[in-house]
C-alpha cells in the first residue's frame, strides 16, 4: 500500500469530513481528493511519472495537501522546500533532489524531505511509503 491509497482508504471507510480549516474555510477530504486528482492528471499530461521528484515550494496553504496528494497518486516523489529559505539553499536542493534508482512495493520513496541544515548544508531524509502509513495509522 502506498499513502495515496491510505487516504483513499480512510475516505472510502469514514466517508466525507473536513480535513482541513484555512483561513476559516473549511475543505473536506472528498474535495481535497477531487482538486489533487485533477492536479495529477495535469501533471501525467505534463509528462511527469512514478518515480520522479516533485518540488513543492510554497507556504502552508490548501492547495499544498492537493499537490501532495496528486503527486502521491502518480506514484512520482514529493519535495517539499521551505518557501522561506535563501536562494543558494533552495538551488542546491534543487541541483541535489534529482533522479536515482527507485526501490518497488512498500519500499518505494514517497518523499524526500530536506531538513533545515543549520549546521551545514540541507540534507534530504527519505520516506518510503511504508514508513509514512505506519505512522498515519
Amino acid at each position: 500500500m502506498n499513502i495515496a491509497e491510505l487516504a483513499e482508504n480512510q475516505t472510502r471507510d469514514l466517508g466525507e469530513h473536513v480535513r482541513l480549516v484555512f483561513e476559516g474555510q473549511e475543505f473536506t477530504n472528498v474535495e481535497i481528493d477531487r482538486t489533487a486528482r485533477r492536479l495529477a492528471n495535469a501533471l501525467k499530461k505534463l509528462g511527469v511519472k512514478r518515480g520522479d521528484r516533485v518540488i513543492i515550494q510554497m507556504p502552508n496553504c490548501p492547495e499544498l495537501f492537493q499537490c501532495f496528494g496528486a503527486i502521491r497518486k502518480i506514484g512520482a516523489v514529493v519535495v517539499p522546500v521551505n518557501y522561506l529559505i535563501g536562494e543558494e539553499e533552495s538551488a542546491y536542493i534543487y541541483q541535489d533532489c534529482g533522479a536515482e534508482t527507485l526501490k518497488t512495493g512498500d519500499d518505494e520513496l514517497a518523499a524526500l524531505v530536506y531538513t533545515a541544515g543549520t549546521t551545514g548544508r540541507p540534507k534530504g531524509v527519505i520516506h518510503s511509503h511504508y514508513g509514512l502509513c505506519s505512522r498515519a495509522s
